[in-house]
Parts: C-alpha cells; sequence; structure tokens
C-alpha cells in the first residue's frame, strides 16, 4: 500500500515595499487634506542571515525630487507607528528627517541653524528613537562660556576606588585657575615629550604627573587616576543596544548632538576640528592627546549633529568657524515655523490627532472634544490667531533680555488637554 506523505507548506514571506508604493504612502493625506506620515517601518528577511530586520524608510514629501532613504532599526513597529502619531509631517520637520538621514547614511556631520522653537533638538530627538526605539536618546554636548573641553574629548579622573572626599576634591580643584594651568601644563609636556615614546607610556606619563598634582594639592590619600572619554569618542566607540548605551572596542558607533555650536568657544570649535575627515565625511579616528594621543576609531553608524540659531537677533551667536563649516552638510532653516505648518499642527493638535487623545481626568465633563471634529477647526483658527499673535509681541521685545520666553507649539498642547480635564462638572 502507498504511504502518503504530507508537504508542510512554508508560509510565504511578504515582498519587499517598492519604492513606488513607499513614496505613495508618504503622500497619503487625511481628510483635512494633510499627510500623515513622517517615516515607515518595514520588516524584511536578511538574505544573508534569514533573520528579520527592521527597516524605517525617510523621505520628504514636499519635494519635487523624492528620495527615500531606508536604514536598519533597532526600533519595532510599535515604536515607529507611536512616533509617527506624536509628530507633525510638516515641511520643516519633513526637512530635518530626511536630511539628517542622508548625512547618517553617508557619515557626514550635520549643522542644522534656525531659530528658537523650531523643533531642532526635538526632531533629533525623535530621529534618534526612529533607529532605536521608544525613550532612546543622542548623546548631548551643550556649547557655552562654561563648557569645559575635557567634557567634549576626555579628562583624566580618579579611580572608582577612590575615597568620596579625593573625588570631591579632585572636581572641585581641577576647576579653579590653579587647577586649570596645571593642568594645562602636564597636557602640554606629556604632548612634546618626543616621538619615541608610546601610546602607553605617554599614558603612564600623565598618571604619574597627576598623582604628583594629587599628592601637592595636600589631598589625604594617593590617588590613581583613569582616563574618561567624553562625547566624542563617546560617539565614535559606544552602541546603543537593548536600551542600553556602552562604550566597547569595535562598536558601531551611537549620535551626538552638539548643540548651540554658535556658542562654542575657540579652544572647543579647535577639538571640533578633529571630526573632520576627507571628502566632508567625519574622520576615521580621532586621536586623544588628552590619553597621551591614543586613536579611537569611528564606528560606523557614528553620526554628529549640529545645531544653531542664527547669528541674526540671537544674543552672543558668533558665525560658525569656516573650517568647521566646510567640513560638514548645512540646513537652513527659517527663524520661525511657516503659517502653514503652524495651522497644521494646530489642527491635529484639537482634533487630538498628535498623541494627545489619553482618556481625560475630568469624568464628568459637559463635552468630550475628541468626539466633536466640527470644533476642532474653529478653535484651529482661534489659537492660531493667538499663537501668531504673541509671537509677534515677543519678537518686538528687547532682543537682549535673558529671560524671553519663546512662544511654542507646546502651549497648544497645554490648552487642548486643559479644555478636557478642566472642564465645568456635569452635576445633572
Amino acid at each position: 500500500m502507498k504511504q502518503e506523505t504530507t508537504q508542510i507548506t512554508q508560509p510565504q514571506q511578504p515582498k519587499p515595499l517598492s519604492k513606488e508604493q513607499i513614496k505613495k504612502d508618504f503622500t497619503v493625506k487625511n481628510s483635512y487634506g494633510d499627510l500623515t506620515k513622517v517615516a515607515l517601518y518595514e520588516e524584511v528577511i536578511d538574505p544573508q542571515t534569514g533573520k528579520a530586520q527592521g527597516l524605517v524608510h525617510i523621505m520628504n514629501p514636499y519635494e519635487n525630487n523624492q528620495v527615500v532613504i531606508s536604514l536598519a532599526t533597532q526600533a519595532s513597529r510599535k515604536d515607529v507607528e507611536d512616533l509617527v502619531q506624536k509628530v507633525s509631517p510638516i515641511p520643516e520637520f519633513c526637512r530635518m528627517l530626511s536630511k539628517m538621514a542622508q548625512c547618517y547614511e553617508q557619515g557626514t556631520p550635520l549643522i542644522i541653524e534656525g531659530g528658537t522653537a523650531l523643533g531642532k533638538t526635538f526632531m533629533i530627538n525623535k530621529f534618534t528613537e526612529l533607529l532605536y526605539g521608544k525613550g532612546a536618546k543622542p548623546l548631548d554636548f551643550y556649547c557655552s562660556g562654561q563648557t569645559d573641553v575635557s567634557e567634549l574629548m576626555g579628562k583624566w579622573v580618579p579611580n572608582v576606588g577612590a575615597s568620596a572626599e579625593t573625588q570631591a576634591k579632585w572636581s572641585k580643584f581641577i576647576e579653579t585657575e590653579h587647577g586649570q594651568k596645571r593642568s594645562a601644563e602636564i597636557h602640554r609636556a606629556v604632548q612634546e615629550s618626543g616621538e619615541d615614546l608610546s601610546t602607553e607610556d605617554r599614558s603612564n606619563m600623565y598618571q604619574a604627573q597627576l598623582t604628583r598634582l594629587v599628592r601637592d594639592a595636600g589631598f589625604n590619600d594617593t590617588a590613581q587616576f583613569t582616563f574618561q572619554y567624553g562625547a566624542v569618542p563617546k560617539a565614535f566607540s559606544g552602541e546603543y543596544r537593548d536600551g542600553k548605551f556602552m562604550v566597547r572596542e569595535g562598536a558601531e558607533g551611537f549620535i551626538l548632538h552638539i548643540q548651540e555650536v554658535g556658542l562654542a568657544k575657540p579652544a572647543v570649535l579647535n577639538c571640533l576640528l578633529r571630526v573632520r575627515g576627507e571628502q566632508g565625511e567625519l574622520a576615521d579616528s580621532i586621536q586623544l592627546w588628552e590619553d597621551g594621543g591614543r586613536h579611537v576609531h569611528k564606528g560606523p553608524k557614528a553620526c554628529i549633529v549640529f545645531s544653531t540659531n542664527p547669528v541674526e537677533g540671537f544674543l552672543d551667536r558668533k558665525p560658525i568657524d569656516p573650517a568647521l563649516s566646510r567640513g560638514a552638510e548645512w540646513l537652513r532653516l527659517g527663524a520661525e515655523l511657516s503659517g502653514d505648518s503652524i495651522k497644521m499642527i494646530a489642527r491635529q493638535i484639537f482634533s487630538y490627532n498628535l498623541g494627545n487623545d489619553q482618556e481625560p481626568k475630568n469624568k464628568h465633563r459637559l463635552l468630550d472634544l475628541r468626539k466633536a471634529p466640527e470644533i476642532a477647526e474653529t478653535l484651529t483658527l482661534a489659537m492660531v490667531a493667538i499663537h501668531q499673535t504673541y509671537a509677534k509681541h515677543f519678537n518686538l521685545g528687547d532682543s537682549d533680555d535673558p529671560q524671553k520666553t519663546p512662544v511654542v507649539m507646546d502651549n497648544m498642547s497645554k490648552v487642548s488637554r486643559s479644555l478636557l480635564d478642566y472642564q465645568v462638572k456635569d452635576t445633572r
């Protein structure tokens, strides 16, 4: 008797999305005629490993020549879809995301210039979440008159085993004028120590000199020192995995956001020039003279995004050093969001379609505005008029006033929540 065999049919994998389909998805509009997406998630099968791999597609739908950039992501489908619900696809945001994706893919530093409250930091954070999942944040370095170069490249600190008293005294001492002077002398002496010395020899020189400095400064115990990476070497040799950032040999690199580069001191700018490579790309490695000349190699996913306000109309802003400027891509935005963009965000806020549709605190409200779309357009027009009027008076104020509070779109979100949460109670 012939034995029948049962053939197991493997589930068919979905076909990868075509560029045409992706472009079509990006141009879908809602009932108001507004675009709905800043990014699109797709799961594909890696042909080499046979494992599923997440991709995030990014495109600027407002461009005539639309280019789709597809990047590998650690984010889940839900992470990306939740983020898309919370980010309005206005032209300014789409331009920023598209340019960041392009520079990330090409390994090119990017400078984003635009006015206060334009969403620069917000979108850099959201780009990081698109690649690494909900809650992921880029490494941050803020340029100001108080910023120390050591926070950018690295510094010697007492080992973890040093007493709390020694660590506290060292932190206080190294910020004094005398401490800064002695530290600079040690740095200069090691840097000029000659080519015959190895990196390890220079590193040992640093530790010996610093240990002597601790003793001469009258500390109670003798501390051993270790070199602590600053923001740039962390971005070059770090990575984000399973919700945690770590530094390790051979890491793939991570995103660094250098804020307010227009406020950077000359010493900070000189250090930033060390990240420039050839043909506009980031350098393959940086040499940490602060660590005896050690080279830190750049991982393939290391990325640096600078942000700054325009020189005109903003206190203490200086033109960015031409040498740094030439080695980066530029994205220049306006001083403020366009009227159409403000209206689009407002419409999404007051129709409760921008991730702000959670259950109101007031259970006894007379009206649930989330179920009254006919009111959304009226609220939108009123709030846009209020926003623009406030912004105009803000801009007419004293430009040198350090306490000026910019008019931001978050104010509208607060109003929309208040309309739900603090209505007069229905006592019937």
